[in-house]
């Protein structure tokens, strides 16, 4: 299944989206890291996660999404990065793989992040819905809680941007 996502990304945003490895420098949180393209720990990348926004550090559920990722994406692990966008905050927005598995959709198949819908347009978006709704049914990761608040909500309550 993943591997048909990435043969349609292509298909989709052949200009965009073209893939490069790269290793795992560091997470910052359940959605953004850094990536050393091709492993030249020279040229850092910031990666934003493409379509999904986790809690932030000071949320509930922050620190457990972090950790999450972290599991997911040790430092020192081999991913392909494929560009689909950049942020205001200058990181590249992407579709993260890792062994055959798109990390994003990991995230939130574990309950750990929310479909970004502000900015998830991709065909894959549809399929990502289904995967929040089952993390959320199941009660796996933030929804365990119940009604956990969603980031973009919790950032404009708190006035972190």
């Amino acid at each position: 299944m993943q591997k048909i996502l990435l043969a349609l990304l292509f298909v989709l945003f052949p200009v965009i989206a073209q893939a490069w490895p790269g290793v795992v420098l560091s997470v910052q949180d359940g959605d953004t890291l850094t990536v050393a393209p091709s492993g030249d720990a020279d040229c850092p990348v910031g990666i934003r996660l493409y379509g999904v926004d986790a809690p932030e550090k000071k949320q509930d559920g922050g620190a457990a999404s972090t950790a999450y990722l972290v599991d997911l994406l040790p430092g020192g692990s081999s991913v392909e990065v494929v560009p689909l966008d950049a942020d205001k905050y200058g990181r590249v927005v992407a579709l993260v793989m890792h062994e055959g598995r798109a990390i994003n959709a990991q995230m939130l198949r574990a309950g750990h992040a929310w479909v970004y819908a502000k900015y998830c347009r991709a065909v894959m978006c549809k399929m990502w819905y289904a995967l929040q709704k089952e993390a959320a049914a199941a009660k796996r990761g933030l929804w365990q809680e119940g009604t956990p608040v969603a980031p973009w909500i919790w950032r404009r309550a708190t006035s972190v941007n």
